[in-house]
């Protein structure tokens, strides 16, 4: 059975809406094959801390957000306190970028993930952004909820707008066996094989993509194409989620492609936020 535990960050292209449609496959083929679950774009990892499965293996290129992980999954009560220390001193904007001008490096590891959390609930829509020395830029969040929210009670707004500690123990308890890796997702994709299930939800072609300094571009989206058909070719089992595109379903030719649709949470206008066409590509193991 799955853990069903629930995503601490907001993640631009997060995958709450869909995680029956990806995890119950997972589940199947995993069930049959005792494979490991792999995912090499986590990102909110809304579908890997649903499945909660032993053995998982997860990767990311953001450094901050590897850390953020293993910190949570290794100590997650000082996590969560630190978290009420940050968010006891106010959550309004001064507060804000206050706490975003903390040098991470400086800091204790919980420190470090309580930083992020508190930035990524108080900042523009949840996004994660950085500038071209690396940098975390995204401004504060000046939704209206917000700012009702930010004036209550101080208790009131903490428990409002941040998870509590079950909650991060929660998470910490689905990643309690995971194997957190960092670095480009090439490496974790090329440990696939034959009864594995990797699933990759990678930046989506011609959208947001400055997750990084370097960014993901059109070489990333083929390189990621070609990786994917090798560890297919191996015997795992892959799933992609990406735009419906005409590059997409050409680098994909080889694989079944369904079509689907999810909503942009990163635009500035909510009217703007409306279900846009995306695929979810599978290739069963062919060795």
């Amino acid at each position: 059975m799955p853990v069903n535990a629930s995503p601490l960050l907001k993640w631009a292209g997060g995958k709450r809406k869909l995680i029956k449609v990806i995890a119950d496959p997972v589940l199947d083929q995993l069930s049959n094959t005792g494979g490991r679950y792999i995912e090499p774009f986590f990102g909110g990892g809304a579908v890997g801390l649903y499945l909660g499965l032993p053995n998982m293996v997860i990767n990311d290129s953001i450094i901050e957000l590897v850390d953020f992980y293993q910190t949570v999954r290794d100590e997650p009560a000082k996590v969560a306190w630190a978290l009420s220390s940050l968010a006891i001193l106010g959550v309004d904007e001064e507060n804000y970028y206050r706490v975003r001008a903390i040098d991470p490096g400086a800091v204790a590891p919980e420190m470090r993930a309580a930083r992020m959390l508190y930035l990524n609930r108080l900042g523009f829509n949840g996004l994660y952004r950085v500038n071209k020395s690396g940098k975390f830029n995204v401004p504060y969040g000046k939704q209206n909820y917000r700012e009702s929210v930010v004036k209550r009670k101080s208790r009131d707004a903490i428990t409002s707008l941040f998870p509590h500690k079950g909650k991060i123990e929660a998470v910490s308890r689905a990643l309690a066996t995971t194997t957190i890796c960092l670095g480009d997702f090439e490496n974790v994709i090329a440990c696939a094989v034959k009864g594995d299930v990797v699933y990759c939800d990678p930046p989506y072609d011609g959208t947001f993509n400055s997750y990084t300094e370097d960014g993901f571009g059109d070489r990333d989206q083929v390189r990621l194409a070609v990786s994917v058909y090798q560890a297919a070719r191996r015997g795992a089992t892959v799933m992609i989620s990406n735009s419906d595109t005409a590059r997409i379903r050409e680098l994909y030719s080889w694989a079944e492609i369904m079509t689907t649709s999810e909503s942009r949470t990163i635009n500035a206008d909510g009217g703007g936020r409306k279900p846009v066409p995306c695929v979810l590509i599978v290739a069963e193991g062919r060795e």
